[in-house]
């Protein structure tokens, strides 16, 4: 993906043609550090070009393209700070980008944000830019998904699955505090315990462990745990692009995955983050189970809005 990026930059020739897009090696370090902090870049993110967004040239206002996303920062003009993943751009086929007529110096993003873009470049450029982008990303999305269609065109035979119990909230503006919610808990720490060491115990790869939310008959997967090819032991989760509207992750929530659980983006595949125990002989099921039941109640913050969620463990 960062090669990906760094090719779009330098074939829009703006980099040539204007002092504003700084490309790759060229990006002076004063003003990547600057904008590095103000637009809090990620730890792990290389950085691919950067659009000097300040006045001065000090770049604490800047939009960063990275080896893994978009990240803008400009007090002047937009008082919240974006980022946007290219994990996410890979799934979005109808994601264009605009300049906004009726705002002069704005560039329309995703999800209705608009960023200020106080620069020599003009807003349509950019926006041409990142359509560019957005372009390249979803033709190698499809081209992986080529491969792996290459690799394995057989439609996957139906598998024996071991269903978990449903877990539903009790009704009530103190329903967290209800003792018959602190046993739902329980029994689904303990199951949850059970079918992570029976995963673990048969290490095979093709058996995984996949929750789920539910609405009446509806089914939207959230997160699988599972063995990979290496022997590993692996929890990752779905991206937005393959989640209902309702169970979409905030930008906040995303973060946190990556900050606060140790998670990692993946691309070009429908499995957004991902985050690995090591050899799954080694790994602790009681440790794995806690930390799907965080990234249930913490991260999809279920079950909300009348949703259940349950589980199932499925053979290879």
């Amino acid at each position: 993906m960062a090669d990906l990026v760094l090719a779009a930059l330098i074939d829009s020739g703006l980099g040539v043609s204007t002092g504003d897009l700084f490309v790759g090696a060229d990006i002076p370090d004063g003003k990547l550090n600057n904008a590095w902090r103000t637009c809090q870049v990620p730890d792990g993110e290389i950085a691919q070009g950067l659009i000097d967004l300040t006045i001065f040239g000090s770049a604490k206002d800047a939009l960063v393209f990275g080896s893994r996303g978009l990240y803008f920062h400009n007090d002047g003009g937009t008082p919240t700070d974006h980022q946007f993943l290219w994990a996410d751009w890979a799934h979005d086929a109808g994601a264009g980008f605009h300049a906004v007529a009726n705002l002069a110096g704005f560039v329309g993003m995703p999800d209705g944000v608009k960023l200020y873009m106080s620069c020599d470049i003009k807003p349509p450029v950019i926006a041409a830019l990142l359509n560019d982008i957005h372009q390249r990303v979803l033709t190698d999305a499809a081209a992986a998904g080529a491969d792996d269609a290459a690799a394995d065109p057989a439609a996957p035979a139906a598998r024996p699955t071991v269903p978990g119990p449903v877990i539903e909230a009790p009704t009530g503006a103190d329903a967290q505090d209800q003792a018959a919610w602190r046993h739902l808990l329980a029994d689904m720490q303990a199951d949850l315990n059970e079918a992570v060491g029976r995963l673990l115990y048969d290490r095979s790869v093709g058996t995984d462990l996949r929750v789920f939310a539910l609405a009446g008959d509806a089914r939207a997967d959230l997160l699988i745990v599972f063995v990979s090819e290496s022997g590993d032991l692996l929890v990752a989760v779905w991206g937005n692009k393959e989640l209902p509207s309702a169970l979409s992750l905030a930008h906040a929530a995303r973060k946190r995955l990556s900050d606060e659980f140790g998670f990692h983006v993946l691309t070009g595949q429908g499995l957004a983050f991902a985050r690995s125990f090591g050899p799954a002989g080694e790994a602790d099921a009681e440790e794995v189970a806690s930390l799907v039941r965080d990234l249930v109640f913490v991260v999809f913050d279920l079950p909300r809005g009348g949703l259940a969620v349950s589980w199932e463990l499925a053979d290879g």
